[in-house]
């Protein structure tokens, strides 16, 4: 009968708990580096196969989210027995779990501390294991240790979000299978997370931006055009070109719904709004491939137009509202794909998104109504085009077309009110 050291048991416990955590419960294996204490990040499919084969870990940590509550679990095979060993390895985690909260902005971080004990531990570090917990605002961990020699489970656990107390008992019990068992496991492992990286990049690898680059090239084109025609401060050249004015639209110029989107006023209002397509509009492309993109940024640019006519009668122009469309479209994905935006993109679209909003609505200079108006096209264009791959009632569809035809209407009558 083959015989398996107590390292060897305690290796073979942590794999297959890994295992578990990636293949059942949706969990991804995660790098937490101690450097400076910043980084946290996810393993690349290569470098994960890397880090596998070669050092072997005796810690792993592992991170799945619901939204903006973020459930992390570490794994880790130890042998210390003494009291000060623990709490320098609690406090040791407290700052890795603090620090990965604040990078990843979780509204509530949720931290299983799972130790697989290879040696007996105290009586007051078993005490410890059973009854210490930390309890923050934004800030939980839970202590719980496999006990390899005494076959016990001491403390407690996340239960349905984590490894419960009877997964911990199935997994001790088993029989030790070997080496070749664990490399087996770490395989599955790898194509697990291999296969859930390429679901991930194929939902933002829907198309290559195009729309975005033409949409650039017109908004430039236009300025030097008007710089070279007369200026783009000029009223009567802005009027020309097609700014939103509101005597023209009462006499029946409606294609100033749209104009003003590839128009701006001075260098600073183009370079703002250029660097905001440039960086937002090829994300927004690859997320709803092109043509929807396209159709989305018409749209989201006419809702705009038609909320500062209705509510502001200065002249004005810019993309800045069809570029709000764009926001309103990613808040449409993470409306669908609510686990996703926040695992990636979500806090920092929602920080833009906030700082601008309180920028235009705290600023005298800025029609903060075209870019409601367009945040609000945006989001209802998303919803009646839908995401790739994504199905949309046709019911909903119907609403949302009739709900955008009801507000334009709306917006198109009170913009009388000028006259």
């Amino acid at each position: 009968m083959e015989r398996f050291s107590a390292d060897e048991r305690a290796r073979e416990t942590m794999w297959r708990l890994a295992h578990q955590l990636v293949t059942q419960r949706q969990y991804r294996i995660v790098n937490l580096f101690e450097a400076g204490g910043d980084f946290f990040d996810k393993l690349p499919a290569g470098q994960l196969e890397t880090w596998l084969d070669a050092a072997e870990p005796w810690e792993l940590y592992f991170v799945k989210n619901h939204g903006r509550k973020f459930y992390l679990i570490r794994l880790a095979v130890v042998d210390f027995v003494w009291q000060r060993q623990w709490q320098d390895d609690v406090e040791r985690l407290h700052q890795l779990a603090t620090m990965f909260q604040q990078r990843v902005v979780a509204r509530k971080l949720y931290v299983q501390n799972t130790l697989i004990l290879i040696q007996p531990v105290m009586p007051e570090v078993r005490e410890h294991l059973a009854f210490s917990q930390i309890e923050e605002k934004k800030l939980s961990i839970f202590h719980c240790g496999i006990d390899l020699t005494e076959r016990q489970i001491v403390g407690r656990t996340l239960e349905k979000h984590g490894l419960s107390t009877e997964d911990l008992l199935a997994q001790m019990a088993a029989a030790p299978a070997g080496e070749a068992a664990v490399e087996e496991l770490k395989r599955e492992i790898r194509q697990t997370m291999a296969q859930k990286e390429r679901q991930v990049q194929a939902v933002f690898s829907r198309g290559q931006p195009f729309w975005t680059y033409v949409f650039l090239g017109i908004n430039i084109s236009v300025f030097l055009l008007m710089t070279l025609t007369g200026g783009t401060t000029n009223a009567e050249n802005l009027i020309r070109f097609g700014a939103k004015y509101h005597p023209a639209i009462w006499a029946g110029e409606w294609w100033r719904f749209l104009t003003p989107v590839f128009i701006h006023i001075g260098m600073a209002h183009l370079l703002f709004n250029s660097f905001a397509l440039y960086f937002l509009g090829p994300l927004v492309e690859r997320i709803y491939g092109p043509w929807r993109f396209m159709v989305i940024y018409f749209t989201a640019g006419i809702m705009g137009v038609a909320g500062s006519f209705a509510f502001s009668p200065h002249l004005s122009a810019g993309a800045s509202s069809a570029i709000f469309g764009l926001f309103g479209a990613l808040l449409y994905f993470g409306q669908k794909y609510r686990d996703l935006f926040f695992q990636t993109i979500g806090m920092e679209i929602l920080t833009i998104l906030g700082i601008n909003l309180v920028f235009g609505l705290l600023s005298s200079g800025v029609d903060n109504y075209a870019h409601i108006g367009g945040l609000i096209g945006g989001y209802l264009a998303s919803v009646l085009l839908g995401l790739p791959r994504v199905k949309t009632g046709v019911l909903v569809r119907m609403g949302v077309l009739l709900l955008y035809g009801l507000l334009f209407a709306w917006l198109y009558q009170r913009g009388f009110q000028w006259m």
